[in-house]
């Protein structure tokens, strides 16, 4: 997609703040290369799994295109205390729109309602910007809305659109968006981050950061020690699943399924155990639940790696469907029932 030249002045020694994006250097040197050429699109497609910085890249994006300092932070030790970015930073500045989905779509009139705002000139900005958080959550009619917004933009305008599945949106809108793609985080980079934040024991955020699949929301949400402890307990009753009666299975399927949330965190664990049996005679050192090596390493001598291939799929396919309303403890039983009888 030709780029539009941007409004932009004085821009020769500016650099994008990486202060809170983590493993993205690529992405960085994109958008930085983006400012220092003037070459700012009219809009622009940040993609990749949730928590891997997309909208905390597109809010220090708008910054670095107003700030009045032509900021150069890279390594994050400070931040830019100009008006411009002071004011964007706690979203007080009015020409940063931000626009994200009140329950489970972004419907049509959200997007009608821009028309009225882009019709004025930004209020004090350079170059406003329009944020559409994960934006494959528009409804057909709204991505229609969007895309005649998109096929006339308004000058001194960028639009920024994240997205953890592009699949999701309209052809036509991806293809008048620059597409950027955000990569999952370090295992260790998240490790770290957890270490150094919350000061969690190196050991703990070591499994963490494996567990949390290249997602920062993730390591978060993982770090609570409520939650960590949940883990352990789950993978000693999937270490005896096959040594414990049937209807023992059934009772952890009812309690698992009785709370989504409940149901999500378990299957990113029983996942994780599984990966790990998986792979633990190839590469025993790359196991996620390292402090469950021994039950692992049992379990890698008693499992055929087609069924536990077969078990991955079986979670996949429950994780996708997480929004819909299907039968998620008929679905998590006979999960269970395979696990337990299938070697």
């Amino acid at each position: 997609m030709p780029a539009r030249k941007s409004s932009l002045k004085n821009s020769d020694n500016k650099k994008l703040q990486t202060d809170k994006i983590i493993d993205q250097e690529y992405v960085v040197e994109i958008l930085n290369r983006l400012i220092f050429n003037n070459t700012v699109p009219h809009a622009l497609l940040f993609s990749g799994i949730k928590g891997v910085g997309k909208w905390i890249g597109a809010k220090l994006f708008a910054m670095a295109c107003n700030c009045f300092n032509n900021i150069s932070i890279i390594n994050g030790d400070r931040l830019c205390e100009c008006k411009s970015c002071k004011k964007i930073r706690n979203g007080m500045n009015p020409d940063i729109i931000k626009i994200s989905a009140p329950d489970t779509t972004i419907k049509t009139d959200t997007i009608r309602g821009l028309l009225d705002i882009l019709a004025l000139k930004p209020f004090e900005a350079k170059l406003r910007f329009v944020l559409i958080y994960e934006a494959e959550k528009m409804t057909k009619e709204a991505g229609n809305a969007l895309l005649k917004i998109l096929e006339e933009p308004p000058e001194h305008t960028c639009f920024i659109l994240t997205a953890v599945n592009i699949s999701d949106l309209l052809p036509t809108i991806i293809s008048r968006c620059r597409h950027i793609r955000f990569a999952p985080l370090k295992d260790k980079s998240l490790a770290c981050f957890l270490t150094d934040k919350y000061g969690i024991a190196d050991s703990e955020a070591e499994i963490i950061g494996k567990m949390a699949e290249g997602s920062l929301e993730n390591a978060e949400m993982l770090k609570d020690q409520e939650r960590f402890d949940c883990r352990g307990r789950l993978i000693a009753e999937l270490e005896k699943i096959t040594l414990k009666p049937i209807f023992t299975s059934l009772l952890l399927a009812e309690f698992l399924s009785s709370d989504k949330k409940i149901l999500e965190d378990s299957l990113k664990i029983i996942k994780s155990w599984i990966r790990d049996i998986m792979i633990f005679q190839l590469m025993p050192d790359k196991i996620i639940n390292s402090d469950f090596k021994s039950g692992i390493k049992t379990a890698a001598a008693m499992y055929n790696k087609k069924n536990l291939y077969s078990y991955i799929v079986m979670i996949e396919t429950i994780e996708k469907k997480l929004s819909s309303g299907i039968n998620f403890r008929l679905a998590i039983e006979n999960l269970f029932l395979k696990i337990g009888t299938c070697r």
